[in-house]
């Protein structure tokens, strides 16, 4: 029985580990990861490359890992689950998806999807919109108020998302959720989080307590090497300068952009003497800090409002059972199977776009690292079993 599971791995710690080990016990033969690439949800560079964080997940358990595309992988929490889940319905092998929860009670996500297809919840979440209130506060309490399950912490809410995209597609994949152990914000119980990690690393401290040995051994060569961290402070001067020179018509195009922002944030960059300080002059009580994210990424790193597209799927790890996993795929799959690209298929007009929208992240995620790597590694790095 095949698993697959959403990730971003950034890095991959000890909870991940956690996770991988409770898939295997509950009967999985094999395990299919679909991971952010270059840039997360956070709309910032992972404090490593890809392929190093997927060769990581694959020494500790993942079978095979494949890549969700920046367009998804830089979106909201729907746009990010619709992407995950798209790729595992894609393969044609998967049979349950199974992800880390705060409640991990999939009965009351079903019945929170329920809801939230309703007249009675569009018209309550109108109301509250009209309040001036953010999506988020907004359709919290339109679910409450209809006596639905309201998730409030970040994999709740991806739960709630994986769930409702298998509905939508009419998926056989049955939904599974493992109840996430620990916080994000440090503390004594429970695993560290990616988010209190990074802050680690960031002060200089490389916490081999928090990652597997495969992590850790990684992570350590990586920053003596400069190929990590990497952040978004390295790239501020190339951002700022990006949206000094846009156009405000041109910014309405590009995902996450609001009727009105695209203003905000042309003028925000005129005055921003840092990254910081541009998201804060950008953020108004309708924007969350995340949107606002959002809103800068995404027209710097070329995505478009158009709901995106998965013309391929793109292996960055696997091991010698993801070998036959990815037999299977190219049989039951639509998709063509990817391993690396190539000038040739950058050609091919149905791949083309997303080809170029891959590189482009690459090679900007290549500057925001201490040591600025090379351009194109996402043709030059040569995938192979582990």
């Amino acid at each position: 029985m095949i698993f697959a599971t959403a990730a971003e791995y950034n890095p991959f710690h000890n909870g991940h580990a956690y996770h991988i080990s409770q898939i295997k016990k509950l009967g999985a033969d094999g395990i299919i990861a679909v991971m952010s690439g270059s840039f997360v949800q956070r709309g910032e560079p992972a404090v490593m490359s890809k392929f190093e964080r997927a060769k990581c997940a694959v020494r500790n358990g993942v079978d095979l890992v494949l890549e969700l595309p920046v367009s998804f992988s830089v979106g909201s929490a729907e746009r990010f689950a619709a992407g995950c889940v798209r790729i595992a319905e894609a393969t044609g092998v998967v049979s349950k998806f199974c992800f880390g929860s705060e409640s991990a009670n999939v009965p009351t996500f079903e019945k929170t999807v329920e809801t939230l297809e309703t007249p009675e919840f569009s018209s309550v979440l109108k109301e509250e919109l009209s309040e001036g209130k953010t999506f988020a506060a907004a359709r919290a309490n339109a679910l409450k108020e209809l006596g639905a399950f309201a998730p409030e912490k970040p994999n709740d809410i991806l739960a709630v998302e994986y769930i409702k995209e298998l509905k939508r597609l009419k998926s056989k994949i049955v939904p599974v959720a493992i109840k996430r152990v620990g916080d994000y914000h440090g503390g004594s119980t429970g695993f560290a989080s990616a988010s209190e990690i990074r802050r680690k690393i960031d002060g200089g401290v490389l916490p081999k307590e928090d990652l597997p040995k495969e992590t850790s051994e990684t992570l350590e060569k990586l920053l003596l090497q400069g190929k990590a961290p990497a952040k978004i402070e390295n790239l501020e001067r190339m951002l700022i300068g990006f949206f000094r020179n846009a156009e405000a018509e041109e910014l309405k195009e590009y995902y996450a952009v609001t009727e009105g922002a695209e203003n905000r944030i042309i003028a925000a960059a005129k005055t921003a003497t840092s990254i910081e300080d541009f998201y804060e002059k950008v953020k108004t009580k309708r924007y969350t800090m995340a949107t606002v994210r959002r809103m800068i990424i995404a027209p710097f790193l070329g995505i478009k409002k158009a709901e995106p597209t998965i013309p391929f799927l793109r292996v960055l790890a696997f091991n010698a059972r993801g070998a036959e996993i990815m037999k299977n795929i190219k049989k039951s799959s639509d998709l063509p199977l990817i391993t690396n690209f190539t000038p040739e298929l950058a050609a091919v007009p149905e791949f083309a776009k997303q080809i170029a929208l891959e590189r482009r992240a690459t090679d900007i995620f290549s500057l925001a690292t201490p040591v600025i790597g090379s351009a194109f590694s996402d043709y030059t790095e040569k995938i192979t079993m582990i």
